[in-house]
């Protein structure tokens, strides 16, 4: 079982800094090259120390990346030590695990009392970190949530231990260096602490716990051993900052000696850094565990949380913790769960955590959900065991002499554990700690709610076109694909659309369709891209799903503006509408065919007249970079000409790549050039 937690009500801080250098004896965040990485000292109130110190570590990793002002701020980060006081969710003012949540007298007092894990709790179910100026109140409780509200979100959060004999303790100053400040604990009394020097030093003969946190951010090998109370084994020390104002010690900071009872050896506390943040990507999580890490189920390897959405999602990322370091993972989604096993897969991923702690993994492949259906999140960790929430018996420092439980509760199949005897319902799991039926998996979904739009196109392809119609001949030699070819360069494409059979005889080929949500077309650049699909074209011009008869579907967010689209073909040059589609009857349509006009700039090139007043594509980029030039004919027509099959240089689609290929299309179409904006 893990170690019962304890809680600080001091504070502590992070800042952030470049890579891989050497380590060198001394080292300063505020002076990195002349760049100061920390930010400024701050006076906490009350028993927040540890409210403060996140905070400071979440703004120093902004500081330092650029998100801050890359995400339209100004000045230096500032971020609401108080909204996290009072929403992490484990004070007697709010346990969202209760009925009714609010005001329900159980668990820590509002101001005096947190730690790290208590953090990840708040910021792993996506409730924080918000702005100074969107929630800071220390008196009474900021709103929650709020529509001007600005989220930061850290993706990793990680422990590390300077071990016994300070084995790691390089390990350590390369994450500072790397990562920046580096959030730690100490036990402050002033038995420890000379105020000549501002040195702190716990022997580790004394047993008195941490009660403060504090942030490393830099240190001097060289920091004469003399200046503490009582002299460590050796000389060194950390160069931290503390939380009470810059009025305070060394304009508020001071040192604490390597050799320290706790500061970078607390397993829990000890040295923890939050990195990767970013302005929050995702507006749910789906979660059963409220109060994160709060224990650690040994022994199992594999488990699973079942869900039900809320509304339709794109489930695009997940997060979970790790107990140990150097942790193989597997994380998939299931579609279904028929008691003994879990089925159709709809996504996996596979990795390695290096570090114990809080991560976050993306989903290569995201998935797309309705509102009400059911989906089952599966993780597979190597070593360390299953993190899990529970009830927790906290104790709370600062010389009291009680602890509080803070309740959490389960249901019976919201998560599951498989051992020898297969799939077990972890409600019913007999906790060591006697706390039953209060347990669930630190497993979470995040996703963004999506929109699902049809589109209806009609478009013709040069090389193919004749007399009204576009050539089946691909089709009808069974030369097709069945799974979309646009996964290579340039399209990269990672879309898994594949068919188990060509629909119907009318296909023609795969297209690739677009969506670029702006406000008008010159401004539909690639950034403004939302969702891209492989499609299948018709003999007739109809772009369709892979039914070989609907609408394309897209998934997508809300459309903020309007829809323009692009078209694109592996050998003929790539168009956008010049005009948003019309939309009736929940379909989005647009036909390219009947004037040059309909495509963007289509008057400066890139689309042509293929029979009279009937507008295509053009054929001849066969090496699809959205001109049409020597390289398309050295690079690949001369290369495949003569060959038989689908290839590029075929822009006829007969088959066969010939020399009608390079004379009636590549050769009449040269120099002409896609007009998408890029």
């Amino acid at each position: 079982m893990m170690k019962k937690l304890i809680l600080l009500l001091g504070s502590v801080s992070v800042i952030i800094v470049g890579t891989g250098q050497t380590i060198p004896s001394s080292f300063d965040l505020r002076n990195v090259n002349g760049q100061n990485y920390v930010t400024s000292v701050k006076s906490q109130t009350g028993g927040t120390c540890w409210t403060h110190g996140t905070m400071a570590a979440i703004e120093g990793n902004l500081l330092m990346t650029g998100a801050w002002t890359a995400n339209g701020e100004t000045g230096e980060p500032n971020l609401a030590e108080y909204h996290l006081d009072w929403w992490n969710g484990f004070n007697s003012y709010y346990n969202q695990d209760l009925d009714p949540p609010f005001n329900n007298n159980q668990g820590l007092d509002v101001h005096y009392g947190g730690d790290y894990r208590v953090v990840t709790a708040y910021l792993s179910r996506l409730d924080g970190a918000v702005r100074d100026v969107d929630g800071q109140s220390y008196s009474s409780p900021p709103d929650k949530y709020g529509d001007s509200y600005h989220f930061y979100y850290p993706r990793d959060v990680e422990w590390y231990n300077a071990g016994d004999n300070l084995e790691n303790i390089d390990l350590i100053k390369t994450k500072i260096m790397q990562e920046g400040v580096m959030a730690t604990c100490m036990c402050w009394n002033s038995t420890f602490f000379n105020y000549t020097y501002y040195a702190h030093y716990q022997p580790q003969s004394n047993s008195t716990d941490p009660n403060h946190s504090v942030a490393i951010i830099g240190w001097d090998d060289n920091f004469d051993k003399s200046k503490f109370k009582t002299p460590p084994p050796a000389n060194g020390a950390w160069l931290c900052k503390n939380s009470w104002g810059a009025g305070w010690g060394l304009n508020g900071y001071f040192w604490i000696s390597y050799y320290d009872k706790w500061t970078c050896h607390n397993p829990e506390m000890g040295a923890v850094t939050f990195k990767n943040v970013e302005p929050l990507q995702y507006d749910t999580a789906y979660y059963h565990d409220y109060h994160g890490w709060r224990d650690t189920l040994k022994g199992v390897t594999e488990v699973f949380n079942a869900f039900v959405t809320s509304r339709d999602e794109i489930i695009k990322a997940v997060n979970f913790f790790t107990a140990t370091d150097n942790v193989s993972y597997t994380v998939k989604i299931y579609d279904d769960f028929d008691g003994t096993n879990l089925m159709n897969e709809l996504s996996a991923q596979s990795g390695t955590i290096e570090f114990t702690g809080l991560h976050t993994v993306d989903i290569s492949t995201p998935v797309n959900l309705e509102q009400g259906d059911d989906f089952y999140l599966y993780l597979n960790l190597s070593a360390g065991g299953i993190p899990y929430d529970r009830t927790s018996d906290v104790p709370v420092l600062l010389g009291a002499s009680y602890k509080a439980i803070v309740p959490s509760t389960a249901s019976a199949g919201e998560s599951f554990y498989k051992n020898e005897n297969g799939w077990n319902d972890f409600y019913d799991y007999n906790d060591p700690s006697g706390f039953q039926h209060s347990g669930n998996f630190c497993v979470k979904a995040l996703a963004d709610s999506w929109k699902r739009v049809k589109v209806s196109l009609k478009v013709f392809l040069e090389g193919p076109y004749d007399g009204g119609q576009l050539s089946t001949s691909l089709n009808v030699q069974n030369l097709l694909p069945l799974s979309q070819p646009y996964n290579t360069s340039p399209w990269d494409y990672q879309g898994t659309e594949q068919v188990d059979e060509i629909p119907n005889e009318n296909v023609v080929d795969w297209i690739l369709v677009e969506l670029r949500d702006t406000t008008q077309a010159d401004r539909a650049t690639p950034e403004s891209i939302v969702a891209t699909r492989a499609a299948f074209l018709l003999s007739d011009g109809s772009v369709v799903d892979l039914d070989g008869s609907s609408p394309v579907a897209f998934d997508i967010p809300e459309i903020n503006w309007t829809l323009f689209i692009v078209v694109r073909h592996r050998n003929h040059l790539d168009i956008m509408s010049s005009y948003p589609p019309q939309f009736a009857d929940g379909i989005y349509s647009y036909d390219y065919t009947f004037a040059q006009g309909r495509v963007f700039n289509g008057l400066l090139g890139g689309y042509k007249e293929v029979s009279s007043n009937i507008w295509g594509m053009v054929a001849g980029d066969y090496n699809c970079n959205d001109t049409i030039q020597d390289n398309d004919n050295t690079l690949v027509w001369k290369i495949e000409a003569g060959m038989n099959g689908y290839f590029n240089g075929d822009a006829d689609f007969d088959g066969q790549v010939d020399n009608p290929d390079k004379n009636d299309m590549w050769l009449q179409n040269y120099n002409d050039a896609s007009q998408v904006p890029q």
